[in-house]
């Protein structure tokens, strides 16, 4: 293991939009967390109200 030195921005750029994406597609669908989600089906129930990348997420 070796230190690079180098710095992650995990709070902004792409991260923090994934973990935004995932945070509204989870409120869609009634939960919490997207762990929550019990099955595709239930997912496939609400393809309609989401955008396409929340969808992807």
């Amino acid at each position: 293991v070796t230190n690079s030195n180098v710095k992650h921005e995990l709070v902004a750029g792409t991260y923090a939009k994934r973990v935004k994406h995932c945070q509204e597609a989870a409120e869609l669908l009634g939960h919490n967390k997207l762990r929550e989600v019990s099955s595709m089906e239930e997912l496939e129930k609400a393809h309609d109200k989401m955008a396409p990348v929340i969808f992807k997420r």
